[in-house]
């Protein structure tokens, strides 16, 4: 079954923001958390520090790796959702920044630097690679 989803560019960004902080949690990357909004409105460095730590041992206690280290995205350690998730940040991703870039014929490779520029890759192995589609405007 396939679902068309209408959205708007903020709600768009909302989405991807969501994704990848889901896809970085199941990687291991729990510190991640500390990217919510309103988390990083946090401006007391020791308050930071201290959250620094506790996602530090979180992390150690949840998948059991040294300090610093996680899981990549293509590491069979982890849950293809991760995968499905980080698919649906790139390829939304993707989009908003080509239209952001007035969606030029061909990529200007002086102002449209850094790989969210190339095609999405494709990292889950259980689900197809998701499309989007941008609407008219009056749409």
């Amino acid at each position: 079954m396939n679902y068309n989803l209408k959205i708007n560019e903020a709600q768009a960004q909302v989405l991807t923001d969501a994704l990848e902080i889901y896809a970085r949690l199941g990687m291991g990357q729990i510190y991640e958390i500390l990217e919510h909004p309103d988390l990083r409105k946090q401006r007391d460095a020791f308050v930071i520090d201290y959250c620094r730590a506790l996602c530090e041992n979180l992390r150690g206690a949840i998948f059991k790796l040294p300090i610093g280290n996680y899981y990549s995205i293509s590491n069979r350690e982890i849950s293809d959702t991760n995968r499905v998730a980080y698919d649906l940040v790139q390829v939304i991703r993707h989009r908003l920044v080509w239209d952001r870039a007035g969606n030029p014929p061909e990529r200007d490779h002086k102002t449209m630097f850094g790989p969210i520029y190339d095609e999405p890759m494709h990292f889950s192995e259980e689900q197809p690679l998701p499309s989007i589609d941008r609407l008219d405007s009056q749409a």
